[in-house]
């Protein structure tokens, strides 16, 4: 190989996915993106994710707070910034891909991260 070619070589690029069919709370899935600033590796995210706003009061019998409808967002993340754009509905649940160097190391961290987050 050329210098070129060395300097462009995309072989240890990788990507995963991840799916959820609850929708997720709006304010852990921002801190959940911001999370991955930690993972220098992964330097682009994106997909539809299902979010729900979290009302702070007044909270339902059981003592939660109340939440309002889900509704569908574009999730863009690169190097480290991360934007939400909502989005016409159209899709059943939330599904996202993670691309970065050798991204499939951290899928398991990811992904654990990702499924504690589902079940808040």
């Amino acid at each position: 190989k050329t210098y070129l070619q060395k300097e462009h070589d995309h072989s240890q690029n990788e990507f995963f996915t991840l799916d959820a069919a609850k929708a997720v709370s709006r304010k852990s899935f921002e801190e959940f993106a911001k999370s991955l600033r930690l993972f220098f590796a992964i330097y682009r995210a994106k997909g539809f994710v299902k979010l729900v706003e979290t009302n702070r009061a007044p909270k339902n019998k059981k003592g939660k707070a109340s939440q309002g409808k889900p509704k569908l967002y574009l999730w863009n993340y690169v190097a480290g910034r991360s934007e939400l754009e909502e989005w016409p509905n159209g899709r059943e649940k939330t599904q996202l891909v993670f691309i970065g160097l050798n991204a499939s190391k951290l899928k398991k961290t990811i992904s654990t991260k990702f499924r504690k987050l589902c079940k808040q």
